[in-house]
């Protein structure tokens, strides 16, 4: 797919959304395939990429990803990123969201929260990142 703009609470990002097939999540405890998409963020001079997995529902009614959707799996890479802001440590992210300590795919997800909240924090502040949630989910 060609890339595409979009100016969100004042800020203008470039996206592009590049499909890679079906796949599994690693950091799931699942094992169900689903369509995978890598996406790529421009904003304020950075440059970012990101796995989008798509629901099950849409991956089995062949609904692809597309520029019409690209809100709901930029909301998903935001959320993740603001549940490692709001549970900077690991013991409080568990027990925020009812993982066992010393389960393994926990700590992946934790993780992966992290690398997101670093991500975003390239193309906005933590303030705009609530704030761009708000307004994609209205």
């Amino acid at each position: 797919m060609a890339m595409f703009y979009k100016t969100i609470c004042g800020i203008d990002f470039v996206f592009n959304i590049e499909y890679i097939g079906r796949t599994i999540n690693r950091h799931w405890n699942d094992n169900i395939y689903r369509d995978t998409y890598q996406i790529t963020v421009g904003a304020n001079n950075n440059l970012i990429y990101f796995r989008f997995y798509d629901s099950i529902y849409n991956t089995q009614n062949k609904i692809k990803l597309t520029k019409d959707r690209i809100n709901e799996a930029f909301v998903s890479f935001i959320n993740d990123a603001i549940s490692y802001e709001q549970n900077q440590n690991y013991i409080d992210f568990i027990d925020e969201f009812g993982y066992e300590y010393d389960d393994f795919n926990s700590k992946q997800i934790f993780y992966a929260c992290k690398q997101a909240y670093e991500k975003c924090l390239k193309l906005m502040t933590k303030e705009k990142m609530y704030e761009i949630v708000n307004q994609l989910n209205n």
